[in-house]
């Protein structure tokens, strides 16, 4: 079947949602900063919501939900129901969504067995506000040690982490587990919500998420004119990731930490060798 195949046609008035959903450290943001790059050259009704303000208390509300009882549950399932509600007083007939965190996956999260159940959870609660959409999903996936390394640096970089690589890896010794987060979730919404392979796409096409825009419904030709953007939010050197554990045991405010990351990602010269992980 080909990819124009299972993306199907629309009926009349029915209207498309293509939820993005990560999760982190498969070129989400990258992607992202493709589809507001080519925003304006995107065929027309088709609405892009990369990351927006619009998500920002369903994200932070999954991000929480598992340490916040009923009263988190409450305050997600009216994220959900607000974001849901502009959602449908748009007027594209298609819309992507590109948030990697959307459902509560984090860096923290991905390859803990625990944190299956958040992402369960909050499609629920989208697939329960959005009826009257055809509501299709797309998660990345990539290949197991790389991932949990790439989460690691991630971790360090904005998160707080201070273990090292090797102490993050005894934390989280189940390379197969983010793996299996994303496939309860396949399997729970069915042939809905895909899994691909980052690699493969990027390989192929020089930029992971052109399935997103195809079940947005863009011919190979649209996709293959897009303007390329240059990969973001890459991994420190090996040196500045030493600096920022130590930035990161000291205890300080988040606010104050994350100037400290940015200003390390700014300036990954100041940083003898260059060597990136």
């Amino acid at each position: 079947m080909t990819a124009a195949d299972h993306t199907g046609s629309l009926s009349a008035g029915q209207r498309r949602i293509v939820f993005h959903v990560g999760p982190p450290k498969t070129a989400t943001t990258t992607f992202q900063h493709m589809l507001k790059a080519n925003a304006a050259r995107l065929a027309p009704g088709i609405a892009v919501l990369a990351r927006d303000k619009l998500c920002s208390r369903v994200r932070s509300n999954a991000a929480k939900l598992a340490e916040g009882g009923p009263l988190r549950r409450l305050r997600l399932r009216l994220a959900v129901w607000r974001l849901a509600r502009k959602l449908l007083a748009r007027a594209e007939p298609v819309i992507i969504l590109s948030d990697e965190n959307l459902l509560g996956f984090s860096t923290l999260t991905l390859f803990d067995p625990r944190g299956t159940l958040t992402p369960l959870h909050v499609i629920d609660l989208l697939e329960r506000a959005l009826p009257t959409f055809d509501r299709r999903y797309v998660a990345y996936e990539r290949p197991a040690e790389a991932w949990r390394g790439s989460c690691h640096a991630q971790a360090v970089k904005w998160a707080g982490a201070v273990e090292d690589a090797e102490a993050w890896a005894l934390r989280f010794p189940d390379t197969g587990q983010a793996r299996r987060s994303l496939q309860v979730l396949a399997d729970h919404i069915g042939p809905r919500f895909e899994i691909i392979d980052m690699a493969a796409e990027v390989q192929r096409d020089g930029f992971a998420g052109r399935r997103v825009l195809e079940l947005a419904g863009l011919d190979a030709a649209t996709i293959d004119s897009l303007d390329r953007v240059h990969p973001k939010n890459l991994a420190n050197s090996r040196a500045s990731e030493e600096f920022m554990l130590a930035v990161n045991a000291l205890g300080l405010s988040k606010s104050a930490r994350r100037k400290v990351a940015s200003c390390v990602c700014d300036h990954q010269e100041l940083f003898a060798g260059g060597d990136h992980g």
